[in-house]
Order: structure tokens, then C-alpha cells, then sequence
């Protein structure tokens, strides 16, 4: 089911964090933190299911998604968000921020809906450390900020677009 609270939602146990996701979830916390997992090599998440995680003010710390069972879409917004590991959804992805977007693991997404639309709202940055690649399009969009990527491979099946959004 869905979860909603006014406090940080913090799921990374110390050594090991494994999610499986039973259903299309929505996570909420009021302005705090959502952090499923970190960059640690036990983190992960998996499930044929919709994910949507929104913290408002707060950030999003994703750990390995998709590795075992590809969820069907994944959507975050949040004043920052952290890709630690590779992320495979079946699916359409979007990651909007108000400050930072870190995309340090993979993303790839499948399917005739497997848009990725990384957008970045107001002054801050998008940081792209790893691949990106969409079953259908890619949209990176900054608003006030920049756009750095280093040693990036972007792959898009259909449109691929970089905007500065002023």
C-alpha cells in the first residue's frame, strides 16, 4: 500500500536493503527525506509495479533498481535526488528536483512507454555520472541551473532533447 508521514522515511538498513515492491506504491513524506537505499552493493529494489516517491522539500536516495524484476514506471520529485546504482524500469521514468539531480548508476528504460524525463526546476544543477538509456525519448531539462555529464552515453530510441528551461 501507499505510505504517508510528516517524518523522513529512512529503509537503508546499514548491510543489506532488499524492497519488493507487491503493488503500484506511492510514498509521500511531508518535506523530509526518502532515502530506499544508498550506494551500497546489497541495496536493492525490484517489482513489476509503479513506484512513485514524492518528498517535497526533502531528497530521494535511490539504491540499485530493477536488477531482478524491472518495475513499470518510476517517478520522483523532491528538492534533490541521488541515483546510487543502476536503475531498469519496464517503463516511463521522470525525476524533477528543485536543487539537485545526481545520476551516478545507469538508467534504462523499455517498453513503447520508456520515456526518461530528468528535469531540474530552479536555480541547482543536473550531474550525470553514468549512461542513459530510453526505450523511446529523453528530455533533460535544467531550469536555472546547469547540466554537466562526463563520459555519458545517451541513447535514445526517439527524441533526445537537452533545454535550458528560463
Amino acid at each position: 500500500g501507499d505510505i504517508t508521514t510528516i517524518g523522513a522515511i529512512d529503509l537503508d538498513n546499514a548491510s543489506h536493503t532488499d524492497i519488493d515492491l507487491a503493488g503500484n506504491v506511492t510514498i509521500t513524506s511531508e518535506g523530509t527525506d526518502i532515502t530506499l537505499g544508498s550506494a551500497g552493493a546489497g541495496d536493492e529494489l525490484d517489482g513489476a509495479f509503479n513506484l512513485s516517491l514524492l518528498a517535497g522539500a526533502g531528497d530521494i536516495e535511490l539504491p540499485r533498481i530493477g536488477d531482478t524484476t524491472a518495475p513499470t514506471g518510476l517517478t520522483t520529485t523532491s528538492a534533490a535526488v541521488t541515483v546510487h546504482n543502476t536503475v531498469n524500469v519496464a517503463g516511463p521514468v521522470a525525476v524533477t528536483a528543485t536543487d539537485l539531480v545526481d545520476i551516478d548508476g545507469a538508467i534504462t528504460t523499455t517498453g513503447a512507454n520508456g520515456d526518461i524525463v530528468i528535469r531540474h526546476d530552479t536555480v541547482g544543477s543536473v550531474d550525470i555520472d553514468a549512461d542513459i538509456t530510453a526505450g523511446r525519448g529523453i528530455d533533460i531539462i535544467t531550469g536555472f541551473g546547469s547540466i554537466t555529464m562526463d563520459d555519458v552515453t545517451l541513447t535514445a530510441q526517439n527524441d533526445l532533447s537537452l533545454a535550458a528551461d528560463d
